[in-house]
């Protein structure tokens, strides 16, 4: 038995994915992953699907993306449990769920019932690993039949076990080193980091640089590969990157795609030159200069080499983005290119200005 996701709509129509028992598959705009969905208002990592097979239950997770996840037109704020038929939307991509769940059902109730039934041997054992004030308690109240006992005593165990380690976890000490958070833009991108902080109202000192952040931070004299993004509640009150002003420090600071950040507590500090503006609004600018500023970067010349960059997966061109690309890997250059190109001059170099935003393939200017 699996589960199967089949893309509904877009340039990869009909493409499907199988989901077997214990496992997970991701979705995001990053081309490895397990479904990956070329748009740029998907998340890297946007959402994953999981068959549970001690619950046997399949669940589908919004991974805290920017945009959002839908299950059947509404959207997710949980882990939401998918049934046989369901629709998930992420992005402009509709992608239906297709497994058996009567059959999945009914190997949940047959697991249980052999789990209940391992759990009483076990109890019903008057050897089994108990203290004394347990065994003690097991004892009470002959009139009870011993499978009524020891169910009982298992409920306070699991109760009591519970209890502790919400203690213990309660009671870890803080092992930081002085951050709250620390990642790498690669697993979560910065807007998306930004749009998470946003959403649940944090405030702190957000570092991102392109090198790895360590030791204590230096509000006097920022390192020149690190940008401060100071937020709170939510809000950018302000930010500083090399000698930018705040505003172009906080635009040029998404620009860091493949780097490190960690959130700070927010420093007691006057801030003579403030934004004062939601997260929503400075990405929505951003993000098109961003666009804009990449547009202008990956232009194309006719003199242009091309440099395939084989580590990306390829499922998720179109036929005519494929053709494009084994002739760019093959040939090397823009001219050739499109000398060779069965397209239209425009329609190939429409695709291989994608390619290069996709990362398939790199411009090598002489």
């Amino acid at each position: 038995m699996k589960c199967r996701i089949t893309i509904l709509n877009g340039e990869i129509a009909g493409q499907k994915f199988d989901l077997i028992k214990g496992q997970s598959l991701t979705i995001g705009r990053d081309t490895r992953a397990d479904i990956p969905l070329p748009e740029r208002k998907i998340s890297r990592k946007h959402s994953k699907i999981t068959w549970n097979d001690e619950l046997n239950l399949i669940t589908l997770e919004d991974l805290e993306s920017l945009n959002g996840t839908c299950v059947n037109a509404h959207q997710i704020n949980s882990k939401v449990e998918l049934h046989d038929q369901d629709q998930i939307r992420i992005g402009s991509f509709l992608m239906k769920v297709e497994f058996n769940e009567r059959a999945l059902q009914a190997r949940g109730v047959a697991k249980q019932e052999e789990m209940e039934m391992d759990s009483f041997i076990e109890l019903a054992n008057p050897m089994t690993d108990l203290s004394q004030q347990e065994l003690e308690a097991f004892n009470l109240n002959s009139d009870l039949s011993n499978a009524q006992k020891a169910e009982n005593v298992y409920e306070e165990l699991i109760e009591s076990g519970a209890q502790r380690k919400i203690i213990d976890e309660d009671e870890e000490p803080d092992t930081t080193g002085g951050h709250l958070i620390l990642g790498k833009l690669s697993e979560i991108s910065l807007p998306d980091l930004l749009q998470m902080l946003a959403t649940t109202r944090k405030t702190g000192l957000l570092v991102v640089s392109n090198e790895k952040i360590g030791g204590p931070i230096r509000l006097d004299q920022p390192p020149l590969e690190q940008a401060y993004l100071y937020i709170e509640g939510g809000v950018i009150l302000s930010a500083s990157f090399q000698d930018l002003s705040p505003i172009e420090a906080f635009y040029e600071s998404l620009s860091i795609e493949d780097g490190y950040f960690a959130l700070y507590a927010l420093p007691q500090i006057v801030l003579s030159d403030r934004i004062d503006l939601p997260v929503e609004a400075l990405l929505l600018d951003g993000l098109r200069r961003l666009d804009e500023k990449r547009a202008k970067a990956e232009a194309l010349k006719e003199s242009d080499n091309l440099q395939a960059l084989p580590d990306n997966s390829l499922t998720g061109l179109n036929s005519d983005e494929l053709q494009v690309f084994q002739l760019a890997w093959k040939l090397k250059k823009v001219r050739s290119v499109l000398e060779k190109s069965p397209f239209s001059k425009n329609r190939t170099i429409e695709i291989l200005r994608k390619l290069v935003q996709g990362k398939y393939l790199k411009i090598d200017r002489v």
